[in-house]
């Protein structure tokens, strides 16, 4: 059996500081400051919007994982009877 794997689960996107627009509004959320300012400690991170930025990113793509490790056992890599190995595949 051959499954095909979306492009997406391969390679998964990257988020980097500034590669996506940001909103010109203002945000109010209950956070928890002292987690905030630990990791701006633990993180060398200049501001509060740095850290949460970051730790957004970071959520992101532990998220992404969580959600291809569901493939893992699922996907035959083995090649198929019908490959011919002599004409590159």
């Amino acid at each position: 059996m051959r499954v095909e794997i979306p492009p997406r689960l391969l390679a998964p996107p990257r988020y980097e500081p500034g590669a996506t627009e940001r909103a010109n509004v203002a945000t109010n959320l209950d956070v928890d400051i002292a987690a905030i300012e630990r990791l701006m400690e633990i993180g060398n991170f200049r501001s509060k919007r740095e850290a949460v930025d970051a730790a957004v990113r970071e959520a992101l793509e532990y998220r992404q994982q969580l959600r291809s490790l569901n493939l893992l056992g699922t996907i035959d890599l083995r090649p198929s009877i019908e490959t011919d190995f002599s004409h590159g595949g």
